[in-house]
């Protein structure tokens, strides 16, 4: 008998495990004027996950996070929960008031739909998440807590300070705060260790006062923070811009700012100028579609910065202008040490979807150097990382194509 009872506690506590953590976020997928209606008449806000049926990040949340216990609780009890798939296209209503800016995109709305807080990604870890969804109801961390007095406010240097990081966390445009926080600098203040530090993390524009105060007065930031810590803050920081500037910026660099951002550059220590005025360049013909000039650069001065250079930039610009062997072995050569770097790992997702596109990349240069028994090694590697998620299907696709090319070459 007391055999029997052991193995029904037994039993109990594995149900009991099992069933304590079956609860998830009940998410509203009607219409965003029904849930409007929904949070009025509970009188709750509404937290919005805007997602695609293509985001890896998307789908990890929906079968993590929203899967633990005490996120589903917080959220089913606080908010009126709503999910917007974008790939369906999005609700109109919701259209007027939610500007989507990334996947997965959380947002948090009051009943009459206007913007309490948001966040752009996934959270981390369930920490993260109930910080998220607790900082909700605290005004003074939200994003409408800024965003709805920053006319008020846009000569308040420290409000302007503490509304950066929100914007960045959004995935919102912020250099217009930047600028309005730099003005209410004096030239004196743009030195301190914090507006130092506040350049480095949102310096986006090198026609802007704060980049070239730290240029023309490069001696005084040595004296203050070290030769060294300057120098590698000033590589970071021109990457920085010029990502910003001539990638990701829809607007064209003109050749008139071009050419003054190069003149900035010479006032830089000899090894920063050349790297920086070499990847100026690059990415100057890279926007402005000058794909020969472009390749033409890589092949004069690529071997020094290889490193630096964006691995599509390089497959794109050899694939269709090289035929060059010498060249060709560079970039093999440069794929080779890129993955030698990186160890195998299919718990990380990130890393193997990175490491198969570096080396989809290297097969196609191992094909146009005829080295048929290194691309099978490379594409085999890239099959196997795309496999891992059924969101890469085109790219595992065109890894299929590249394969079936190389069993077709000779031997």
């Amino acid at each position: 008998m007391k055999k029997y009872l052991l193995l029904i506690v037994a039993l109990l506590i594995i149900l009991g495990i099992v069933f304590s953590h079956n609860k998830s976020v009940h998410f509203e997928t009607t219409s965003f004027a029904e849930v409007k209606a929904l949070a009025k008449k509970e009188n709750k806000p509404i937290f919005i996950t805007v997602c695609t049926q293509w985001c890896a990040a998307c789908k990890k949340m929906k079968n993590t996070l929203y899967t633990e216990d005490v996120v589903a609780d917080f959220c089913n009890s606080k908010f009126i929960n709503y999910e917007l798939d974008a790939t369906k296209g999005v609700d109109k209503e919701f259209e007027k008031t939610g500007e989507i800016s990334c996947y997965p995109n959380l947002m948090f709305m009051d009943t009459e739909g206007k913007i309490i807080h948001r966040a752009c990604g996934a959270p981390v870890n369930t920490e993260e998440m109930m910080k998220l969804l607790n900082d909700v109801f605290i005004p003074e961390k939200t994003f409408g807590y800024y965003y709805y007095q920053y006319d008020k406010k846009i000569k308040d240097a420290s409000f302007l300070f503490g509304y950066l990081p929100v914007l960045k966390k959004s995935n919102m445009p912020y250099e217009h705060v930047v600028t309005d926080y730099f003005k209410a600098q004096t030239d004196q203040q743009l030195t301190t260790r914090g507006n130092w530090e506040a350049i480095k993390s949102n310096c986006t524009d090198f026609k802007s006062r704060e980049f070239i105060y730290v240029v023309n007065n490069l001696d005084t930031y040595k004296k203050l923070y070290t030769p060294d810590s300057v120098k590698i803050a000033m590589v970071n920081l021109i990457d920085q811009i010029i990502i910003c500037k001539m990638v990701q910026s829809n607007k064209h660099v003109s050749g008139a700012d071009l050419e003054f951002f190069r003149g900035l550059l010479h006032s830089l220590d000899k090894d920063i100028e050349e790297q920086a005025l070499f990847m100026t360049d690059l990415y100057y013909l890279h926007k402005s579609k000058q794909r020969k000039e472009m390749f033409e650069l890589i092949k004069e001065r690529g071997d020094k910065y290889f490193e630096k250079i964006p691995d599509e930039e390089i497959v794109d610009a050899i694939t269709e202008y090289c035929d060059d062997t010498v060249c060709l072995k560079l970039a093999a050569n440069h794929y080779k040490i890129r993955m030698s770097k990186y160890v195998p790992d299919t718990k990380d997702e990130k890393k193997m979807r990175f490491m198969a596109g570096v080396s989809k990349d290297y097969t196609t240069v191992l094909i146009k150097l005829n080295r048929k028994n290194e691309a099978k090694k490379a594409i085999e590697n890239s099959i196997a990382g795309y496999n891992l998620n059924l969101d890469d299907k085109l790219k595992y696709d065109e890894a299929i194509r590249l394969r079936d090319k190389i069993n077709s070459m000779p031997d």
